[in-house]
């Protein structure tokens, strides 16, 4: 029986220790983690035909069978190439190719009322660019950007919300908890689905 593949979906930057209990929680679990770490250089961002096939799979690569996503007070990257105006960052457009391709979507939302660093929230962004006295070009883009992608984070938690399977966490090992425990009856049921005879 192959090892099912799990696909870890977050903003990164802000959420490595996270990503980082979320990959071990999958091994624990017997599964192989698949996570933009794997297959991206430092700092680049792939074509999102590439972080699609990561999910979907290819003529070279098995799909993922499930999709763990992760999310807190960022929005993400926003892929220019993406098909129509919705602006979706790319751990959206990850969740929606998961369901496109009949995978199941495990969410994990960081608890509102947790206490989280400034600086790995969405609008701090705009913060740091007044403090760093960036140039007027600059700061009018981020005005323009900083309140749409703090809405449509609001609307990606709404979504996620409404897909039924979420836990909420407040630290890396509560996060790690509950996704073990809900990585391992996903898996159960895998299992099941394995080896029930054919009708």
């Amino acid at each position: 029986m192959p090892v099912p593949i799990v696909f870890v979906s977050s903003t990164s930057e802000d959420l490595k220790p996270y990503r980082a209990k979320a990959e071990l929680a999958a091994k624990k679990a017997g599964f192989f983690p698949r996570m933009m770490e794997y297959f991206t250089a430092s700092g680049a961002h792939p074509p999102l035909g590439a972080c699609m096939e990561e999910i979907s799979g290819s003529a070279a690569k098995s799909p993922a069978d499930v999709l763990v996503v992760i999310v807190a007070h960022r929005y993400g990257w926003v892929p220019a190439d993406q098909p129509g105006p919705d602006r979706k960052s790319i751990t959206w457009l990850e969740c929606d190719e998961a369901i496109r391709c009949g995978r199941e979507v495990l969410a994990f939302l960081v608890d509102k009322d947790v206490d989280w660093s400034e600086p790995l929230r969405e609008d701090y962004r705009l913060t740091q660019a007044v403090r760093e006295n960036k140039p007027a070009s600059e700061l009018a883009k981020l005005v323009e950007e900083v309140p749409r992608n703090v809405a449509r984070l609001k609307d990606f938690k709404d979504w996620l919300n409404g897909l039924g399977i979420r836990s909420t966490f407040t630290s890396p090992d509560s996060l790690y908890g509950y996704c073990r425990a809900e990585v391992a009856i996903w898996v159960c049921d895998f299992v099941c689905r394995r080896i029930a005879p054919s009708p």
